[in-house]
């Protein structure tokens, strides 16, 4: 994709480097609080912590740093820093109707009025595209007039770069708190041993 798309190798590792400052922004924003079941470890030493927070986000993190570390593939443009973390983690989604959710007592925090789905493989940010333009054709939406935000996954930091070159979408509505390069894309495997 980076190849395709004309991303060269600095566009990816300041890609990289700005999910890892949004995660960072929104964790010290507490905008992840809701999100995250507090966690009681004990070392080794027998010391104890509580985990409240994405151990994936890399806070520390430089732009000196990430375009550091070696490529993926010789001559590629992709590193390990500009890659999607792979993690353990667990969540859980409930999905319900209005009229579910009113027989429940509750109301809906938010609406989903368009979406769609595109089962092609991921090497390409087509499928993502296509759906993208099927659901903003069925509202008549614009990409940036009427949509406040995006999320596009980063499994490699070419699939939103290169979203948004093909697309013209505000950078500044993608990924607003990070994304999977930061915060890792979730695996319920259990981690090889």
């Amino acid at each position: 994709m980076a190849e395709k798309y004309g991303l060269s190798r600095d566009d990816l590792d300041e890609y990289s480097y700005q999910s890892h400052q949004r995660a960072i922004a929104a964790t010290q924003g507490g905008k992840f609080k809701d999100e995250i079941v507090p966690l009681q470890i004990t070392r080794a030493d027998g010391s104890t912590d509580t985990h409240t927070i994405d151990e994936g986000i890399r806070f520390d993190a430089s732009l000196q740093g990430i375009k550091g570390v070696k490529l993926i593939a010789e001559n590629g443009k992709l590193t390990a820093a500009s890659s999607s973390q792979i993690c353990d983690g667990a969540s859980g989604v409930v999905v319900v109707n209005e009229r579910g959710l009113k027989a429940l007592g509750h109301q809906a925090d938010g609406a989903d009025p368009s979406h769609d789905h595109d089962g092609r493989r991921s090497r390409d940010h087509a499928g993502c595209a296509a759906a993208r333009d099927r659901a903003r054709a069925e509202e008549g939406r614009h990409v940036d007039d009427d949509i406040d935000l995006f999320e596009v996954n980063e499994a490699f930091a070419s699939v939103p770069t290169a979203w948004l070159k093909t697309t013209g979408a505000d950078p500044a509505k993608l990924n607003v708190n990070g994304g999977a390069i930061a915060l890792a894309i979730r695996s319920a495997a259990p981690a090889p041993s």
